[in-house]
């Protein structure tokens, strides 16, 4: 089927690349899902770590998800943010301890991303809080 694709996507995690940030999905579909989407999208390249819940104990809004992808990238909860475009991602990344920026995501509109500490559309102004 379709993969939705989010305008602007490529474009902002090579940005973020090239400012140092290293970056890693963090999702509740399946792993096959997430290698096929970021492959065909292009953008598999930008993240270090490819993760799926599948892989951890409890999903979302349970933290597993998010500090088992953390553990991997060698980094600490704390100096983690997570992009989230649901409710139950929000609460998981708060869970987890990181820091949250909701997406409100065109393709799932209308999400509460209240648990996020500020949220943004369209994607690339990320790059306007992700220094």
């Amino acid at each position: 089927g379709d993969i939705p694709r989010i305008e602007g996507v490529n474009e902002t995690l090579a940005e973020l690349q090239k400012r140092g940030w290293r970056m890693a999905v963090a999702s509740s579909s399946t792993q096959d899902y997430i290698d096929l989407c970021t492959e065909r999208v292009g953008i598999a390249p930008f993240f270090q770590v490819r993760f799926s819940a599948e892989r951890v104990k409890n999903s979302k809004p349970a933290p597993d998800v998010f500090l088992a992808a953390a553990e991997r990238m060698g980094a600490r909860p704390e100096d983690c943010v997570v992009v989230e475009d649901s409710p139950n991602g929000t609460l998981a990344a708060k869970a987890a301890g990181m820091r949250c920026i909701g997406f409100a995501n065109p393709d799932s509109p209308g999400q509460c991303l209240d648990a996020a500490e500020q949220s943004v559309y369209p994607f690339c102004r990320l790059l306007d809080i992700l220094k």
